[in-house]
């Protein structure tokens, strides 16, 4: 049974352990069945009724229902060949799958309905309040529309990097609104890794916390729709945790949770092209990073998969890097980012101070900031609003951030 806990674990709480969930199962033929959970986020309860009418088409009101999902939980008990049980527990895992999905979506739609009525109606048509699954792709390409619109501008924007997880959702959000307020302009949500190997030892030191708090995939989803509430948001991850939640399945929760792209900053060279396609379909970008030593001919290849922005480290070395910037040598890489792609040009990575990022601001789109306002929030959340804002002020002198949404 221990697989079968580990799916419904992950379904019901993507990213958790099977021993942070405890799945009870009421399971009679020809009767509905009431599924519990109860995780670390309190309990969830969910009736097989309202998910049978959803993944079979039928009626809600009282009646015997097929037993196809009630079938497959006692044959969980019964099935004795090894060939069986696998069988039966992949049908189980696309069971809830699917089950997952519906109830994305139902949320997806929850969250247009809660929006104000002078904000939905520009983006509503006379088709869209019919079709929910329209209407959801049109919201998120407004969002991905919003990212675009920022990198155009003629002043170089501000990114902030905030892993997720860190702290109590409570606490999480109260910080993504301050560092909002501050100045930035968009958000990059890091999902933590074990193997943070790109990382210095402040965002590695972040991510272990943040996995010592369990349900990792939960915890960033939750963090991503906070953030996309604020400002645009692109969520930064490793291929091993795309790999293994499935690219596919990963970015269609990434996309529903609100975010405008992900990218992967060790995205392998033969698992680019599925990316690419899985992240397409689910409407998101997918910025590149571009090592600064690819000869053009890569920097090509790179630059066509790419969408949103590419990512010009300032610094070849880790993050947390806070020695001196070789200026030039960026200008000279960026140029070569520009001649040979459209998209915008972002950069982070060593861009420790105010003074830094002024010197770097002339030559990209925007500028992200990672190790100094994660170092704050380890260990004195409070001071992070102010230090977003001062390489707010550094990226745009004259701009006020007391007066931002």
């Amino acid at each position: 049974m221990h697989d079968l806990a580990r799916a419904l674990a992950d379904q019901l709480h993507p990213g958790t352990a099977p021993r942070d969930v405890t799945v009870c199962f009421g399971a009679r033929r020809q009767a509905p069945v009431e599924y519990r959970s109860r995780g670390r986020g309190g309990p969830v309860t969910v009736y097989a009724q309202a998910l049978h009418a959803a993944l079979y088409g039928l009626p809600t009101h009282d009646e015997s229902l097929p037993t196809a999902l009630d079938a497959l939980l006692q044959a969980t008990h019964t099935a004795t060949a090894p060939e069986q049980k696998t069988a039966v527990l992949r049908q189980v895992a696309e069971q809830l799958r699917n089950a997952a999905e519906i109830i994305q979506r139902y949320q997806c739609r929850a969250q247009w309905d809660r929006l104000p009525t002078d904000v939905a109606e520009p983006h509503t048509t006379a088709d869209l309040p019919r079709q929910p699954a329209l209407r959801e792709r049109h919201l998120l390409a407004t969002t991905t529309d919003s990212l675009q619109a920022l990198l155009a501008q003629p002043r170089c924007a501000l990114g902030v990097f905030v892993p997720a997880g860190l702290h109590p959702a409570r606490a999480e959000r109260h910080q993504l609104a301050q560092i909002a307020r501050a100045g930035a302009d968009l958000f990059e949500i890091g999902l933590a890794h074990h193997d943070a190997s790109l990382d210095g030892p402040v965002i590695q030191a972040a991510y272990r916390r943040a996995l010592s708090r369990g349900n990792v995939l939960a915890r960033a989803l939750r963090a991503v729709e906070h953030a996309a509430g604020l400002r645009p948001t692109v969520v930064m991850t490793y291929w091993d945790p795309v790999s293994r939640h499935g690219p596919e399945r990963l970015a269609r929760l990434l996309a529903d949770a609100g975010a405008v792209g992900a990218m992967v900053v060790d995205l392998p060279d033969d698992q680019a092209e599925r990316w690419q396609a899985a992240a397409k379909a689910a409407n998101l970008s997918a910025p590149r990073l571009v090592p600064r030593h690819l000869a053009d001919t890569g920097l090509a290849t790179v630059a066509a998969g790419a969408s949103g922005w590419l990512y010009a480290p300032a610094s070849t070395a880790p993050t947390g890097y806070r020695g001196p910037l070789d200026v030039p040598a960026l200008a000279d890489f960026t140029t070569r980012l520009r001649t040979t792609s459209p998209l915008p040009v972002v950069s982070g990575v060593g861009i420790s101070t105010p003074a830094l990022a002024e010197r770097v601001a002339p030559l990209v789109d925007a500028v992200v900031i990672g190790t100094p306002v994660v170092r704050a929030l380890m260990t004195a959340p409070e001071q992070a609003p102010a230090l977003t804002a001062a390489f707010a002020q550094a990226l745009n002198p004259y701009a006020t951030t007391e007066t931002r949404a």
